[in-house]
């Protein structure tokens, strides 16, 4: 098999997936969709978010194909599509501010000459390296 920055249609598919999971709403629904279906309201209390706006951000997570709506007495339950989901929620549960050195000193204001800048909403993201290079 070979490794990821060999493969640029794995590359590419994968970056959907991300850009997919690129907004706190949609993080904070599929870490609770770990733990097992959920209907729209539940989901909306359980996160103190309007309704709509779980629909509306499941509705990306579907069309993603990252979560499947079955009906169940007249009610929609959303559950993980891709159940390798919980590894990566595990794993980006891990990736704390504080976790490296490099980190930590880019939280305090300051940039290691490997920083990268991201700018623009979860729709359109701009890339800036170190010296500002669009790639």
């Amino acid at each position: 098999m070979a490794s990821l920055a060999e493969e640029r249609p794995r590359a590419a598919h994968l970056a959907d997936v991300l850009k997919a999971l690129a907004h706190p709403s949609r993080l904070r629904i599929v870490a609770a969709l770990c733990e097992g279906p959920q209907s729209v309201i539940g989901l909306a209390e359980r996160l103190d978010l309007k309704q709509a706006i779980v629909s509306q951000q499941l509705r990306i997570l579907r069309m993603s194909g990252l979560v499947a709506a079955t009906r169940e007495n007249g009610f929609s339950l959303y559950g993980l599509a891709e159940p390798r989901l919980r590894e990566l929620m595990t794993c980006l549960d891990g990736c704390r501010r504080d976790a490296t050195p490099a980190v930590a000193g880019t939280a305090r204001g300051g940039k290691s000459e490997s920083s990268t800048e991201y700018r623009g909403s979860a729709n359109s993201t701009e890339y800036r390296g170190r010296k500002g290079e669009r790639e």
